[in-house]
């Protein structure tokens, strides 16, 4: 049954290390606390997310796998505030707070993973050597804070994105010396992602694209893309790296941009990966909605980017749970939670807060799903409107082959000759049913509450 009471941690709020005190002051670890009423002062506490809390057959942590996105909150940018790991100066030392920062915000939320790109980690020198050599420095730094911690990248990748040199492709550009940079950028990642035990492999095609069809070579890009794409592989294979190699759709801004992306869509990416033989190697990096559930059915669901309006969406959540649940879950990967990034004045409260939000969101979800998975009222509904399809005809278009002539025969077999007539899909019902679901699980919680406080009273009572 759950929810349930608090399970105790292996340490407590007051236990964070002096060291992880630096950038938000004040705020200890973030406990469950499903019977403590919500203030504007008092809201630093998750009411759903415990995560050692075990839920049909496994802990809230193993199926959520929730990670902490390491660019654009920590990584010096200039087009956002100023923060207080952050002063927007491209140097290593800045870099640095930001991966401490990052490695604080994942202690205090109880978070055990991170994911990021070799960009998020350090400023590109002009010098080559030089880059290298901090490169090295920054990997250390960051190996040396996950051995204390005990935090890892759910999954890391090769930015071949935010650099001026990518704007015409990285494995589909026109310059061949541009296009082997990348694969050097992409097997250093590699490295990366083997030293700091990486559970994944992201591979982000944001620039592989067009701009138009009167100067574009299209075989030529997409066989090159391809071939890249093969030796990512057999690289990923000698090094002995043992992650999953994910790829991540890029959406298409064609309409604004002039500029059509080779991967804008799950499809787009399975049909290219089928084409080559390549599907074997990879699973899909995706986002909640049509293309979470696709990746899923077609065995290829790798891990989850969850943003912007998905955040706090309870619905989605449920849908991509509830997925997720019957599918037993889905690791190596999990849900990386992407928060905006601030361009007005910021407090470091606020991240924790939209980190809290987000998180327990995805945990009431969790919980909702699982009472859905295991009542299977859903279920039946799609049982009883696929009904037809269990006995007779419907049963032979279900399970043998058939002709359209197959269709003709039976149709004249038919003794009544009219239409045939659509039936309700009582779609009204299932969305009732996952509704008062919602409401249960958050009455049951309340009420749990007064009976937790109740329980408490009566001891305090007792000891006077």
């Amino acid at each position: 049954m759950y929810p349930q009471p608090a399970i105790k941690r292996p340490k407590t709020g007051r236990e964070v290390k002096t060291e992880f005190l630096e950038f938000f002051p004040g705020i200890h670890r973030i406990e469950y606390k499903p019977d403590t009423p919500f203030s504007s002062e008092n809201g630093l506490f998750y009411r759903y997310y415990n995560a050692s809390e075990r839920i049909h057959g496994r802990t809230m942590e193993d199926w959520l796998r929730p990670a902490i996105f390491l660019g654009k909150a920590f990584t010096p940018n200039l087009y956002s505030c100023i923060k207080p790991w952050n002063d927007n100066s491209q140097t290593l030392d800045n870099y640095k707070k930001g991966i401490r920062a990052m490695f604080e915000l994942c202690i205090k939320l109880g978070v055990k993973y991170w994911a990021g790109y070799d960009g998020d980690l350090v400023p590109e020198s002009e010098n080559f050597d030089e880059n290298q050599n901090n490169l090295e420095i920054i990997i250390n730094f960051v190996q040396e804070y996950q051995q204390k911690t005990g935090i890892k990248p759910l999954w890391f990748g090769a930015d071949l994105k935010n650099n001026s040199r990518y704007v015409n492709g990285a494995f589909t550009n026109s310059e061949a010396s541009i296009v082997t940079y990348a694969g050097y950028q992409v097997k250093q990642a590699l490295q990366i992602a083997n030293k700091l035990g990486s559970e994944c492999f992201m591979l982000s095609p944001f620039q592989e694209n067009y701009g138009s069809l009167l100067n574009t070579d299209l075989t030529k890009e997409i066989k090159h893309f391809a071939k890249f794409i093969k030796t990512i592989y057999d690289q990923k294979e000698k090094i002995g790296y043992n992650g999953q190699m994910l790829m991540q759709t890029v959406p298409d801004e064609g309409e604004t941009t002039g500029i059509t992306q080779y991967c804008r869509d799950f499809f787009s990416c399975t049909s290219f990966l089928k084409q080559f033989n390549l599907d074997k190697y990879f699973k899909m990096n995706v986002k909640p909605g049509h293309e979470f559930h696709m990746a899923k059915l077609y065995g290829l669901l790798g891990s989850v980017d969850v943003k912007e309006k998905d955040l706090l969406d309870i619905k989605s959540g449920i849908y991509l749970l509830r997925t997720v649940v019957e599918n037993g879950g889905m690791a190596p990967g999990g849900l990386t939670f992407y928060l905006p990034s601030h361009n007005a004045p910021f407090d470091p409260k606020d991240l924790i807060e939209g980190y809290i939000s987000a998180i327990d969101n995805y945990a009431k979800s969790l919980r909702i799903a699982v009472k859905l998975v295991n009542d299977a009222q859903l279920n039946k509904s799609i049982q009883m409107r696929y009904l037809s399809f269990s006995s007779g005809w419907g049963a032979r278009i279900d399970n043998s082959d058939i002709s359209l002539d197959d269709c003709e025969e039976q149709i004249k077999k038919q003794e009544i000759h009219s239409f045939p007539q659509p039936i309700s899909s009582h779609y009204e019902h299932c969305l009732m049913v996952v509704t008062r679901y919602t409401d249960t699980t958050l009455k049951f919680m309340y009420f749990l509450g007064i009976f937790l406080r109740s329980k408490r009273e009566i001891r305090g009572l007792r000891k006077r």
